[in-house]
């Protein structure tokens, strides 16, 4: 397995928004928005985790300075509890090498960052009946 900076022709685009849409919804107007708008700055990143040329992941990044803000993180459904998730979080870091990590994410997604190591805190309901959680990580030095 190895984790590539995702441009054009590195994956297939239709396994690359299969894989967004898992943390960002399906509507093909808004994977559009994010990877023409969001993943087109010059402090964002999004990777692609693969292995004999099948996209397994994603996750993409905001830096800025020291520290780093996953956006989305995702793994195939077929591959899912193989450890693919840590692997990328893990390649991630040693190729960005922030201070400080941290992600928002939902009950569904809590679960793996809290098993990571992250630090949870509650943000509340932001959307009607949806609790979302603010992740927060300190890489030991290196």
């Amino acid at each position: 397995m190895r984790l590539i900076e995702y441009r054009n022709g590195t994956a297939s685009i239709v396994e690359v928004k299969q894989l967004l849409s898992y943390a960002a919804g399906s509507s093909s107007e808004r994977l559009n928005q994010i990877l023409d708008k969001v993943y087109s700055g010059p402090n964002t990143k999004l990777y692609v985790m693969t292995d004999n040329n099948m996209v397994l992941g994603i996750i993409g990044s905001k830096r800025s300075e020291d520290s780093a803000e996953i956006l989305h993180l995702a793994v195939d459904t077929h591959k899912r509890r193989q450890g693919i998730g840590r692997n990328m979080v893990d390649e991630w870091m040693a190729l960005e090498w922030p201070v400080e990590v941290t992600a928002k994410t939902d009950h569904d997604a809590v679960g793996f960052y809290r098993k990571y190591g992250f630090i949870i805190h509650s943000l509340g309901e932001k959307y009607p009946g949806v609790e979302r959680f603010l992740c927060r990580f300190i890489p030991q030095s290196r």
